[in-house]
């Protein structure tokens, strides 16, 4: 698992019986995203270093909402 690159993608649904009104899901087409939109923050074990991402936001992103 740690000679590759991987990607972990979460799941999410509403688990009450309420309609969401606050807090909605939101997700970023990644395909708008231009590489200078992330930023790149390094992880360090005491085996190796991992990579993480912060996202910028950007005009030219194209952002879709639930519900």
């Amino acid at each position: 698992m740690l000679r590759k690159r991987w990607l972990f993608v979460n799941v999410w649904r509403n688990i009450a019986d309420t309609p969401v009104e606050s807090f909605p899901l939101a997700a970023c087409d990644a395909q708008s995203t231009a590489l200078d939109d992330l930023i790149v923050f390094e992880i360090r074990y005491a085996d190796r270093t991992g990579e993480n991402y912060f996202a910028r936001y950007s005009q030219q992103q194209r952002w879709f909402y639930f519900p």
